[in-house]
């Protein structure tokens, strides 16, 4: 805070010197006259009155801060709602980065080539179960050859796309 620069103490008393003797008596002998009489001394006024304006400045200063205490209180309920907002934002987030996550988990190479495996080996057992439908008389000719010619083709084409894919990660690598 701001420090008081005090008067330096006089070594004369003006006042006093225009006094006469029975009115220096009165001043020794009645405390209230004494005390008005060092009241209206400028060397005790002064620093009163400077006392006083800073009284009554700190005053006005506080009711002033207290003033902004309406907005103060609204500034920080909107500051904990939008901590609040933002804490459920980042939770929402973070649930729909985890279900992302997941769901871009099956297009990971290993598993898109495990998937790719485990296709081209379900058209190759297929093959396999219409050329044994065939041959024990199930299915004639024409449906052999049309079936499993286009499981043959789906086997080949997967497994095919499987090495091209394996060669183009270990030339990667």
């Amino acid at each position: 805070g701001e420090s008081l620069a005090l008067p330096p103490v006089p070594t004369e008393f003006e006042e006093l010197e225009e006094m006469s003797l029975e009115e220096m008596k009165k001043l020794q002998n009645d405390q209230d006259a004494f005390e008005n009489f060092f009241k209206s001394l400028d060397l005790v006024k002064n620093p009163i009155e400077i006392r006083d304006e800073m009284h009554g400045n700190n005053i006005e200063q506080a009711r002033k801060n207290l003033s902004y205490e309406d907005k103060l209180i609204k500034a920080k309920m909107d500051v904990d709602e939008l901590k609040q907002e933002a804490r459920n934002r980042r939770e929402a987030f973070e649930v729909l980065a985890k279900r992302q996550a997941k769901a871009l988990e099956r297009f990971q190479p290993v598993k898109l080539l495990a998937k790719l495996d485990e296709k081209a080996d379900e058209a190759d057992m297929a093959s396999e179960d219409v050329s044994s439908s065939f041959l024990s008389g199930e299915i004639d000719v024409n449906s052999f050859l049309k079936r499993y010619m286009e499981l043959r083709k789906l086997y080949h084409l997967r497994h095919s796309k499987a090495v091209q894919f394996r060669k183009g990660n270990m030339q990667r690598a």
